[in-house]
């Protein structure tokens, strides 16, 4: 194997596919992946659009490919997402091209050429790169020299293939080499110029993924058998069959002719489609079986060689069970990469990445929750994920700890200010429930701590001085809801549990922990608890009037004394000033669905108040609660609908206060009646 190819491969730089029903989206992008040159004589064209440096990713952006050279340099082909049927996609928005070269912190933006629906990219430098593609009824092949300003169109083909007989186009050349291949429209094409001129190559019949591990050893998967080439694809030799008993027809039919190659899902990638993944001599393969997931008989069997392809070894069902939470088959398996040490796989799901060792059982290293668009591998031993949003998460060498690259992190669950600059958020960060914290009045965050997954936060609280505390749940067990009370003493990177409560049904609904000096710690809704041993005892002072769920409440305390509720079904405002062992009306204004409350004195309140069909109000009293009047909210602003909408609002004076939206975080410096967005 050459240098150039061991590099390229051997350092397991393979990426992520992604296909919709009947056509190829994402192609499976391999390190390395390149595109082609137009033969002597063809014409090609120039399309040229002036670069534009964005912060960050467009909103409601599909990533098309991904590939990342370096823990700095990267490329995401993105596009509006298409309306799709079971036979194709329609309506596709125009794509683009992202390029970084600081770890995705920003990007510049180049045109992609018009009306391709990009299916695989490759990048051998910063600057020079190809791409595949498929127009309305032709596959086109693309490079750019310049980082992907300009395409010149090197390679373009009618579509022969039928949306159900899809194989994946991709295109791969070796790191600072001369030789490379393309798939393109079930046609293998090589080059042995850097992409200058192509000359077409012979596959197997109704080859599907096709993958070399050097300029000429080649691997191909056709239905149920694996191949290999040591000409250059001179020649193809069946090395590996699956087995007849792992084997089951597609039984659907498409008009009146039966297939037994099923066409990819809507969403999640290809269902029918073998793939291919190598690292250095170590090769995988996937064998995919079944057109959807709900099928009884939906599943993928994984197969590999530790000698460059000449032999295989089947996966057994017991190794790979962290792919499924159900007994039984592998499920579908829709992208495959390879690094040094094993091979990830993204189910049909999208939820889950898995890590499968060549020995030993498979594990999962993202949090369930985290729907996976796109991954890279970036050949320093990183992982890059997408999902459909064109978020970008990242997890360097030797750590599945993933983190968010773009957008940068922010709260998205609640927000808490105990001075004007200091303050604390919570957030999903890689599908796991995170405390945030920023010093800077909430123009930059970091992270302080990630809760192990399945724990989910229901309330959190922070005094001035750096103490919390959270209430978490985890699964339930039965009809049993575990509950735990957290603390924190170190501005909330370490947690240890000073309060375990065996159901903890009766504790929550909306949670609005509270701490004050003195270690006290008050839990509002249903019932108002207070704890004065910092969250290890804790003995009933009252209930919270209201005429409906504890969901309905609002709740919000100035000290373990003094608080007010909220009823937002009737908008009847109470206050309390015995801890809650006795409540007073104060007042009554508009409010529905659910309202957060927030006072800086006895005087200075707000309400904010989320009305029907998006409408959303912000109320403000000056005589604690008797009168109220309107204050602006941003144009912008949309309320976060779900988390904890009691800590949307936080004030720190009767003048500076931040608000959480799932636009951004917004401060006001005159009371509420003008903000300006900070993340």
């Amino acid at each position: 194997m050459e240098a150039g190819w061991r590099t390229r491969y051997g350092g397991g730089e393979v990426m992520g596919v992604r296909m919709r029903s009947g056509a190829a989206l994402l192609g499976l992008l391999l390190a390395g992946c390149s595109a082609a040159q137009a033969q002597p004589g063809q014409t090609f064209s120039v399309r040229q659009t002036k670069p534009a440096v964005v912060r960050g990713i467009p909103p409601q952006r599909d990533p098309l490919a991904m590939q990342f050279l370096s823990a700095e340099i990267g490329f995401m082909a993105v596009a509006q997402p298409p309306w799709t049927t079971p036979l194709g996609s329609a309506g596709a928005g125009p794509a683009i091209l992202l390029a970084t070269s600081d770890g995705g912190r920003s990007w510049t933006r180049h045109a992609l050429p018009a009306d391709l629906e990009v299916t695989g990219l490759d990048f051998t430098s910063a600057q020079s790169g190809f791409l595949v593609g498929k127009t309305k009824n032709r596959a086109e092949l693309f490079a750019t020299s310049n980082g992907g300003a300009t395409w010149q169109l090197r390679q373009t083909q009618r579509l022969r293939t039928k949306p159900y007989r899809e194989s994946l186009d991709k295109v791969a050349l070796a790191a600072g080499g001369r030789e490379g291949y393309a798939l393109l429209d079930g046609i293998l094409y090589r080059t042995a110029d850097g992409g200058r001129s192509w000359q077409a190559a012979t596959l197997p019949a109704r080859a599907n993924d096709v993958l070399f591990l050097s300029p000429t050893v080649g691997l191909a998967t056709s239905d149920r058998r694996i191949w290999r080439t040591a000409d250059a694809g001179g020649t193809w030799q069946a090395v590996w069959q699956l087995p007849a008993s792992l084997f089951v027809a597609d039984t659907y039919f498409l008009g009146s002719g039966q297939i037994d190659v099923p066409y990819g899902s809507t969403e999640n990638g290809p269902s029918g489609i073998n793939l291919l993944a190598v690292s250095g001599s170590t090769a995988w393969a996937v064998f995919n079986e079944g057109s959807a997931c709900a099928m009884p008989h939906c599943s993928s069997d994984l197969v590999l060689s530790r000698d460059g392809g000449l032999h295989w070894q089947l996966k057994t069902a017991q190794s790979l069970s962290a792919l499924s939470q159900m007994p039984g088959p592998l499920p579908v398996v829709t992208r495959l990469s390879a690094s040094s040490q094993g091979a990830f796989a993204v189910g049909q799901s999208g939820n889950d990445l898995t890590w499968i060792p060549p020995a030993g059982r498979a594990q999962d290293v993202l949090a369930q929750g985290v729907q996976i668009a796109a991954i890279s591998l970036d050949g320093q031993g990183g992982i890059w994920v997408a999902d459909p949003g064109a978020d970008v998460l990242h997890s360097s060498a030797a750590t599945t700890s993933f983190r968010p690259v773009w957008p940068p992190l922010s709260p998205n669950l609640g927000i808490q200010f105990v001075t004007r600059n200091l303050g604390y958020g919570m957030a999903l960060v890689a599908g796991h429930y995170s405390l945030l914290a920023t010093r800077d009045a909430g123009r930059t965050w970091q992270m302080l701590h990630a809760f192990a997954s399945g724990v989910t936060l229901s309330g959190f609280t922070f005094t001035r001085t750096g103490v919390g505390y959270v209430f978490a749940t985890t699964p339930s067990v039965g009809r049993l809801i575990p509950g735990q009370v957290l603390r924190s003493g170190d501005g909330g990177r370490t947690w240890r549990v000073v309060r375990r409560i065996g159901d903890a049904a009766g504790w929550i609904g909306r949670v609005n922990l509270q701490a004050f000096a003195g270690q006290e710690v008050l839990q509002g809704l249903p019932r108002v608890r207070i704890s004065q041993d910092g969250g290890k005892t804790w003995h009933t002072s009252g209930s919270v009037p209201f005429s409906g769920p504890g969901d309905m409440l609002a709740t919000w305390f100035l000290s373990p004394s003094q608080g007010w509720a909220l009823d937002a079904p009737t908008g009847v405002l109470y206050r309390t000033a015995s801890g809650g062992a006795g409540w007073r009306r104060v007042g009554r204004l508009p409010a529905s669905n659910y309202a957060a409350v927030d006072f800086v004195n006895a005087e200075d309140g707000w309400v904010l108040a989320p009305g029907q069909l998006g409408a959303k109000t912000l109320l403000r009293t000056t005589d604690g609660g008797i009168v109220w009047k309107a204050e602006a909210l941003p144009q912008t602003a949309a309320l976060e609908m779900f988390g904890l909408p009691d800590r949307a609002l936080s004030f720190v004076s009767a003048e500076v206060g931040y608000l959480d939206t799932n636009s951004g975080i917004y401060r006001t410096g005159d009371g509420g009646r003008t903000w300006s967005r900070l993340r």
